[in-house]
């Protein structure tokens, strides 16, 4: 392993997204990620967002949050298991899950516990609605985080249904904090010399993801409108518009970018008229600028409308889909889109790490583990000998891929 975290050895319960895709990005930088995995079939999201032909389909989403680890498959239910997982935890720096509270506990494997077997572990828990509360010991997933915690039910037309908005925020954000969370309990630990315990949880993630807009409702006592095309505070014109052959996002248009907006749009006579000469004069009246620009947006395509305004200095966006942010030059030059060539997936190109360490990318030339197909080396390194491996194989307490 190479990239800033070599060296760090986590030990890694974690499943689906919220969990999964957050030690992804360490091992995506470098850290030694094993996987723990039933014996059964493993990690669930093994089968979902498939690709390939139907007599040999693969896991997108599997390959995506479990890149680069070793899995080592284990009935957590035996006793063997459990007293190969001790042999590996004093050979860790982190322990995390995304177990509902309560669960690792019944299987042995608390946080005290844990911590006299290695008394400088980092052991990070990241539940899906906290440890506390009438919903603790709950199921959660990313949905039901982002409608109990506001994003639902501001996102979507002002006077349509409520919607999620289309990607797993709760997920993707509740994945980054847990990241977080393991890098800062290791430096605490190695500022300390003493074992760090953190918890978070997805509802957390989703409700730090809207902080400001949650303080603006709850310190002004007014609920804020939902976004529709635009976001409801903004004091600035910001606004998704539809063009000749598509839609254009234009963001922050304040009042030093006003005049070179309307000469970028061909309507000067806005820039003096009473209505909207001002930064708040546009907020009062926002709806009436827009339906004046509505029209003129309609009259040219998206990637014209792009130079004229950048021409201006504005800031704006096209409004692509995956397949064009697929073909995007800012992503492929940024290393953001990469080439993949997989032995099981096939070629094609996918999200890469968006990291950097002197001028170098991370890597992305990594696979997913086939379930199990780790389990004899790890479990070697934690100590065990041949025999024990092989009577944990035989009572099926383990599973060795073939």
């Amino acid at each position: 392993m190479s990239g800033p975290l070599a060296g760090i050895r986590i030990l890694d319960f974690t499943t689906f997204q919220a969990g999964a895709q957050g030690t992804v990005v360490l091992a995506d930088l470098g850290a030694d990620v094993i996987k723990v995995e039933n014996t059964r079939g493993g990690d669930e999201g093994r089968v979902i967002y498939m690709v390939g032909p139907l007599d040999d389909r693969r896991s997108v989403f599997f390959y995506t949050c479990n890149r680069g680890k070793r899995s080592l498959s284990l009935d957590l239910k035996r006793p063997q298991a459990i007293a190969a997982i001790d042999k590996l935890v004093g050979t860790v720096d982190v322990v995390v899950n995304n177990f509902r509270p309560g669960v690792m506990e019944r299987l042995d494997l608390s946080y005290e516990r844990l911590r006299g077997i290695n008394p400088k572990l980092v052991y990070v828990s990241a539940s899906g609605w906290g440890t506390r509360g009438p919903k603790a010991t709950h199921p959660a997933l990313d949905t039901a985080a982002q409608a109990r915690g506001g994003l639902v039910y501001h996102t979507g037309d002002p006077d349509g249904s409520p919607l999620p908005v289309g990607a797993a925020a709760a997920d993707a954000s509740g994945a980054l904090n847990l990241a977080v969370a393991v890098l800062a309990g290791i430096v605490a630990r190695d500022r300390t010399g003493e074992a760090q315990m953190v918890d978070l949880s997805l509802y957390g993630a989703v409700l730090a993801l809207q902080a400001p807009e949650i303080n603006y409702s709850l310190v002004s006592g007014r609920e804020m409108p939902r976004a529709g095309r635009t976001h409801p505070l903004l004091p600035t014109l910001t606004r998704v518009f539809a063009t000749a052959d598509g839609f254009l996002a234009v963001i922050g248009v304040e009042d030093t970018r006003w005049p070179g907006f309307c000469r970028a749009v061909g309507r000067e006579d806005l820039q003096h008229d009473d209505r909207f000469k001002h930064v708040r004069q546009r907020k009062w009246n926002m709806e009436e600028l827009c339906a004046a620009l509505d029209p003129v947006f309609r009259t040219r395509p998206t990637a014209e409308w792009i130079q004229r305004l950048e021409a201006e200095d504005q800031v704006c966006s096209p409004v692509q889909s995956h397949h064009e942010v697929g073909a995007d030059p800012v992503a492929l030059e940024n290393g953001y889109i990469v080439p993949l060539d997989h032995p099981r997936i096939g070629r094609g190109k996918v999200v890469g790490s968006p990291f950097e360490f002197n001028g170098r990318p991370t890597q992305t030339d990594a696979v997913e583990p086939r379930l199990g197909e780790h389990t004899r080396e790890v479990l070697a390194e934690a100590g065990l000998g041949t025999r024990e491996i092989e009577e944990l194989l035989a009572s099926r307490a383990a599973r060795q891929w073939a």
